[in-house]
């Protein structure tokens, strides 16, 4: 997405940053790399200083799973320590097309509720990346929560319920423990024109966003150091 992004602003993009610090209900599933919350945000304050003493004054972070509760910190964290003028922003795009993650019941395209879902994911992944998506997975994993989810919303928050499944512990078992396929979501029932629309909007917007950096502090100009 933000090479797309890149070819309409001409923004530079940089390597990811691959290993992160996830919720704990990722504990324990194979191939999950979980790094502690204090090395994580040591990392991204120094990439961003890297960035920021390279001359790249204006930062987004794209977030892609994971880490929404971490990396604005790490932002705060930055701004905190150094104190000069930039542009720091993290942006937590499922907010953006909120409404196209939900289900048919609550107005989106899905047929069950969105989590981190494979079927909004991987057809989301699908336009940009046609070659690392298989459409023939068979399995159909059951839903296991101790309690019902009317209170509580899943990670993609795609609801306005208050209580997001990334700040509770305790409504549902760890994932590699009831999720044994290793698979969150009904892979079966994605398709690649279901999140279309939405991916076109989310890259919209972020061409907006940009737009409208660089409209207000054009390069060369930064929020004012005195303020």
């Amino acid at each position: 997405m933000a090479e797309q992004v890149a070819l309409k602003t001409g923004c530079t993009v940089a390597e990811p940053v691959w290993y992160g610090s996830h919720p704990y209900n990722h504990l324990g599933m194979p191939g999950t790399v979980v790094v502690p919350e204090d090395a994580f945000l040591a990392n991204l304050r120094a990439v961003i200083a890297g960035f920021w003493n390279t001359g790249f004054r204006k930062q987004i972070l794209l977030n892609g799973h994971g880490q929404e509760e971490v990396i604005p910190l790490a932002l705060h964290q930055w701004a905190k320590k150094y104190q000069v003028p930039c542009v720091l922003i993290s942006l937590h795009w499922p907010t953006v097309i909120h409404d196209y993650l939900k289900d048919k019941a609550h107005g989106g395209p899905f047929e069950t509720p969105s989590n981190t879902p494979v079927k909004s994911k991987r057809p989301t992944r699908w336009p940009c990346s046609p070659n690392s998506c298989t459409w023939s997975w068979p399995w159909i994993p059951s839903r296991k929560a101790f309690c019902r989810r009317a209170t509580w919303t899943r990670a993609a928050k795609c609801t306005t319920l208050p209580s997001k499944g990334t700040s509770t512990w305790g409504w549902a078992g760890t994932e590699v423990l009831v999720y044994p396929e290793g698979v969150i979501g009904r892979p079966t029932l994605a398709n690649a024109e279901k999140p279309s629309r939405a991916l076109r909007l989310l890259m919209d917007y972020m061409v907006k966003l940009i737009g409208d950096i660089m409209t207000r502090f054009p390069a060369g100009q930064l929020p004012p150091l005195k303020k």
